[in-house]
């Protein structure tokens, strides 16, 4: 599923659940970090092991959509 340029949150959600059950990404564990002023789900990914870590934030601000586009293309 491609975002298009603006994107309701529901499209996001659906876009993030087709991604995660590929079945190559069998590994990746999805969880709720927080909730957002209007009370929507702030994801985190977890995918990988070993000693580095790699932080990717995306949308900081709710109308910041190309970061979120991007991480979904990633």
């Amino acid at each position: 599923m491609k975002l298009n340029r603006y994107f309701k949150y529901s499209e996001f959600e659906k876009c993030l659940d087709q991604i995660l059950n590929r079945s190559e990404n069998h590994s990746w564990q999805k969880s709720v970090i927080g909730k957002s002023v209007l009370r929507k789900s702030i994801y985190g990914l977890k995918f990988g092991s070993g000693n580095n870590r790699v932080l990717i934030w995306s949308q900081m601000h709710g109308n910041e959509f190309p970061s979120t586009r991007a991480l979904i293309r990633l």
